[in-house]
């Protein structure tokens, strides 16, 4: 609702300067702020295909009654979304931890990898990556946080 005098609409509440979009904004658009609002599906349509790889992007889907930014995207028309399950390792982790050189960098490779799948019609495979290299960044500890629900 419009709050602290915030002249944008939205559900969440402002912060400093802006209001943040919130996945409530996407599932109910204006329909709560205003007699002739209009549902979040025909403001903010989905495309296609959506990938949110953050960490736990996809953990409302844990629940019965999901209410998040994944079941949004679905909601507001996308096909297939990819999510990620779990908190992700950052590339300065691997750096960190399994003394990675700084140009190896597994995160970007696993986000560029989902991009990749979603706009090629044959899946990435990165298990048998790891299985025939047994390389940590081809670890399960990334691409196994990303799921792909298909509707």
């Amino acid at each position: 609702m419009l709050r602290h005098g915030n002249r944008r609409p939205g559900l969440a509440w402002p912060l400093r300067s802006h209001r943040p979009l919130s996945a409530k904004d996407l599932l109910l658009g204006t329909l709560p702020l205003r007699a002739d609002g209009e549902p979040g599906a025909r403001i903010w349509p989905a495309p296609t295909r959506v990938a949110l790889i953050g960490c736990e992007s996809g953990g409302d889907l844990r629940f019965a009654e999901s209410f998040g930014l994944a079941t949004a995207m679905l909601h507001n028309g996308a096909g297939l979304v990819t999510a990620t399950r779990w908190v992700l390792p950052t590339s300065f982790a691997f750096h960190r931890l399994a003394q990675l050189p700084e140009s190896v960098r597994p995160l970007s490779e696993a986000v560029i990898a989902v991009d990749t799948a979603h706009e090629d019609e044959d899946p990435v495979h990165r298990l048998d990556r790891w299985r025939a290299e047994g390389r940590i960044e081809h670890s399960p500890l990334l691409w196994a946080a990303m799921t792909s629900i298909v509707v």
